[in-house]
Formats: C-alpha cells, structure tokens, sequence
C-alpha cells in the first residue's frame, strides 16, 4: 500500500492529523468523525475531567461517562454492546489515550492540504465558529452536521455512515477501484 485515507472517530482524530503530519505523501484524504481540530478544554479542566479515571471505580466512572454519550440511542441493546465494548479496553489505555490529547504539538493550527470529510453528531460544542476555524485549516472540506444521532455515529448509524464515505471518497477521486471477479 502505497497510501491511504484514515479514518479518526473522537480521540482518533489527533492520531489520524498526526500521521498525516509525519507522513503527508502516505495520506489521500481524513474523514473525521466527530472528532476535534483544537483542544475541547483547557489542560487543567481536562486533568480534573480525567482524575478519576485513574482510580479504582475506573469501571463504574467509564460506564457512567459511556451512558451519558450513549444517552439519546434508543436501542438498549446497542448501548450495552458499546458499553462493554468501551470496557474492555485496560484502564491504563483508555486514560493514557485521553492524557495524551494534553499534547499541546497535536493541535498545531497547521493546514491540512488533502480532502477531508468531517462527520459531526450535532451538539453544542460544534458551533458555527468551530466550524469556520476548521474551514481555515481545511481547504478541501465536506463538513456534516448530522442531527438525531450521538457521538458513536459508526455504531449507531453504520449504514449511513458507510454510505456517506463511500459518496465522499468517490466525488474526491478517492475510491478504490472495483475488482473484477
């Protein structure tokens, strides 16, 4: 594999702009999903949010923070397939992952010069500011606002998430070829 289109959900979205950074002939394109270009938080608000994270109530303090994202999912079942999901990841993981969005270098102003797809589940921190400094960085930019759907928009709307990339990556000259069989 000469290249590739990455994509970033949340937390993943400073390792997908990273790698991008590092390695910009690799990448052909970003897809966002509801992930941030800039900091959420200050630092000190981010420690505070993260300390008890690091104790031993780590299972129950995730499960409430996962209920409270998963909130607005209608289908129990699917909300209890990601909480557990959620839960398997080791402690030490899911809080060093959250401890490195402190970084300050991860969230350079620098511009991303290849197409990116941003898919965001509608809420209050995704303001039309917010979306006018990420049109700054991004020349090549599809932003969506995707409303009735939570932060885990590839669990909760798979189909339409997977449509809508596929729409993306084929008007940007990004999909695969087809193989033929």
């Amino acid at each position: 594999m000469n290249a590739a289109v990455l994509i970033g959900h949340t937390n993943g979205t400073p390792v997908i702009r990273q790698f991008y950074r590092e390695f910009p002939t690799k990448v052909r394109g970003l897809v966002i999903v509801d992930g941030a270009l800039r900091p959420l938080a200050d630092a000190a608000t981010i420690k505070k949010f993260l300390e008890p994270f690091h104790g031993p109530d780590y299972p129950e303090m995730t499960g409430k923070f996962v209920e409270g994202l998963t909130g607005s999912i209608k289908d129990q079942t699917l909300r209890e397939q990601i909480k557990t999901t959620i839960l398997r990841t080791p402690q030490h993981v899911a809080v060093s992952e959250l401890e490195s969005t402190l970084d300050p270098e991860l969230w350079k102003p620098d511009t991303i010069d290849v197409p990116v797809l941003m898919i965001m589940a509608k809420q209050p921190g995704w303001t039309a500011e917010y979306e006018q400094f990420v049109r700054g960085l991004v020349p090549k930019l599809d932003y969506q606002m995707w409303g009735n759907v939570s932060h885990l928009i590839t669990m909760e709307k798979p189909r339409e998430f997977n449509d809508a990339v596929r729409t993306w990556l084929r008007g940007n000259g990004l999909a695969p070829k087809e193989r033929e069989s």
